[in-house]
């Protein structure tokens, strides 16, 4: 291995994300609010390791920078981790997250980071789509001990936590939608947080483009013309 890949460096949340995606402003909702209890608990939890899961836009990003704002935690994605080299990342950051497991190509430097963060103590959080038992991992021993550890769902959004998602985005950028347009979007859209994400996003571009607040026309035009969820 050269030298470069030897020391480990730092791959941090997007600035503009990080500053913007803290504890403050986390929405808590009933499919959100244990997977953030579990991130409040470390250092205390059963196991050096933890998996937190949810579908893509449910806000795994958010609770990873919650995290490394709370404990200085060395963040980076599952995709960067043939950089790494896991014994000396593990000997200089207690706590570690790598986000956006799915195949793991260099699965034997996963197993070694696994076993040197037990070893010097520290925690290693693990981010990703779907639980470790739909992973596909190859190694036999790396697979059993992903297998072992707490694995922690955001669970599907309800149509009030889309409801709010929607309430608490719109206030965020400077206006608000009325009850009944609110009402009229969530049960017209797909029950997920890309769907609602998305809609949203729409919402904002479209109102800003036309320099008028958001209508029933509008959210008609967004339901019936576009793609909420890919």
């Amino acid at each position: 291995m050269s030298e470069s890949k030897k020391k480990p460096f730092q791959f941090p949340l997007d600035l503009s994300l990080s500053r913007s995606l803290t504890k403050d402003n986390f929405l808590k909702t009933v499919s959100n609010i244990n997977a953030l209890s579990w991130i409040e608990k470390c250092p205390d939890w059963p196991s050096h390791a933890l998996n937190l899961y949810g579908a893509s836009g449910s806000g795994k990003t958010h609770l990873a920078s919650i995290f490394c704002e709370s404990l200085e935690a060395f963040y980076f994605e599952c995709k960067s981790i043939n950089e790494l080299d896991p014994f000396i990342l593990s000997k200089t950051n207690k706590y570690i997250v790598i986000d956006d497991i799915r195949h793991v190509e260099e699965e034997n430097i996963l197993f070694n980071l696994y076993n040197s963060v037990k070893d010097e103590g520290g925690k290693l959080l693990l981010l990703s789509r779907f639980p470790p038992v739909r992973w596909n991992i190859q190694l036999a021993d790396l697979r059993s001990r992903l297998l072992s550890i707490p694995s922690i769902e955001i669970s599907p959004p309800d149509e009030k936590s889309l409801k709010e998602i929607l309430v608490n985005k719109c206030k965020a950028q400077g206006f608000e939608l009325s009850d009944s347009l609110t009402d009229y979007a969530i049960v017209r859209i797909p029950r997920t947080y890309n769907a609602i994400n998305t809609f949203f996003d729409k919402i904002n571009s479209l109102s800003l483009s036309r320099k008028k607040k958001p209508d029933l026309s509008l959210i008609r035009h967004i339901i019936n013309n576009y793609t909420l969820e890919e």
